[in-house]
């Protein structure tokens, strides 16, 4: 397990440095907050950050990574995954995280897929709604980003 982690990040970070070398990345943090989709009555909270790099001036691309609080069971998750980003218009953007979460407490870890839809509120302010897949658990969620750097380097971070 601790092997395929490894992997995934050492993956990721040399995938990020081969761009890098060409554009400068763009940091964002923020936090979320979710509910279940499924029957139970589950609340998530969220912490989330992305560096992404301008591929094309409408697609970015990069890693995202976190932390998911689930209310039941009092499990954590640690999600790492691949990035993408669509700008739609000047305000909108349609974005994909995939990976895996890696589960740190009383949880399981599984697939981790998080499509989404965000909303330019401001410079340095982003609106964002998702939902996170995790095994046969969803969650919908709605955050806010702030970016990290004003210029063409942004993180984010949700909840």
């Amino acid at each position: 397990m601790k092997k395929r982690v490894v992997l995934v990040v050492v993956i990721l970070f040399c995938f990020i440095n081969v761009n890098a070398q060409n554009n400068e990345p763009e940091i964002n943090i923020g936090g979320n907050l979710g509910i279940v989709t499924n029957s139970n009555s589950q609340v998530v909270l969220g912490l989330d950050g992305e560096m992404l790099f301008e591929v094309d001036p409408n697609f970015k691309v990069g890693a995202a990574s976190g932390f998911i609080f689930t209310t039941k069971n009092n499990g954590v998750l640690l999600p790492v995954a691949a990035s993408g980003r669509f700008k739609a218009n000047n305000t909108f953007d349609l974005g994909l995280d995939l990976g895996y979460a890696l589960p740190i407490n009383k949880s399981s870890g599984s697939l981790y897929v998080r499509p989404m839809i965000t909303y330019k509120l401001a410079s340095d302010y982003i609106l964002k709604f998702s939902y996170s897949g995790l095994n046969k658990t969803g969650y919908l969620n709605v955050g806010i980003l702030f970016k990290l750097n004003t210029s063409k380097q942004s993180f984010s971070v949700s909840f």
